[in-house]
């Protein structure tokens, strides 16, 4: 028989020193590979159903869509409030500001990267129950989990209205992904996995 052993994806904690306050958090962002198919899609679904419901309430907000290589058909949506950052060097110094990202994600593809880094970033996450596969997220406590466009508006907004809702959720998910997903906590896991397939021969005596 095979056997097999499971390691997580690990991502890069904010330090303290790079941490920016909620009350200096302003607006929506979603980043990720845009020229990918199925962020591309999520993409298309904030501009047109889920921000337009939150303006409502937040007529002021901006989007800011971060990545790289937007096609055309992202690249068209961009006015006054919706923004496009193409191309940048580093998503985090835009996570880091924004205050909530959105992540309408859809189907299966493993644990998503994007949500990791923007829960790291200190930027409160709305998404779905597929977009924490594999994250022990709790709605709520960690991250607001959505149904639909609908009430993925209603947490954004929410968390938007609410500063210190959107501190005890970045906070409680910051903490999460120190201890589930730093890259210490993925090294210790491969040096345990490392042990117990090659145990260290006994010194001799």
């Amino acid at each position: 028989s095979v056997e097999y052993r499971l390691l997580t994806n690990g991502v890069e904690s904010d330090p303290a020193s790079e941490y920016v306050h909620q009350s200096d958090r302003r607006d929506l962002i979603f980043a990720g590979k845009l020229d990918v198919w199925a962020n591309t899609m999520m993409v298309q679904e904030i501009v047109r159903e889920i921000l337009p419901r939150i303006q409502e309430v937040v007529p002021s907000v901006k989007l800011h869509i971060v990545g790289g290589y937007p096609p055309r058909s992202i690249r068209k949506l961009e006015r006054s409030n919706v923004i496009i950052h193409a191309n940048v060097s580093d998503m985090r110094k835009y996570l880091r500001s924004a205050a909530v990202f959105l992540h309408p994600h859809k189907g299966g593809s493993g644990i998503q990267n994007k949500a990791l880094e923007a829960m790291a970033s200190g930027c409160a996450v709305v998404t779905t129950t597929t977009g924490v596969h594999g994250i022990p997220a709790v709605h709520g406590r960690d991250v607001m989990i959505g149904k639909n466009s609908e009430e993925i508006a209603f947490y954004a907004t929410q968390l938007l209205k609410d500063i210190k809702l959107r501190e005890t959720l970045a906070a409680n998910a910051q903490r999460l992904v120190s201890e589930k997903f730093s890259w210490d906590t993925i090294f210790g896991q491969m040096d345990g996995i490392l042990d117990e397939m090659f145990p260290p021969k006994p010194l001799d005596t």
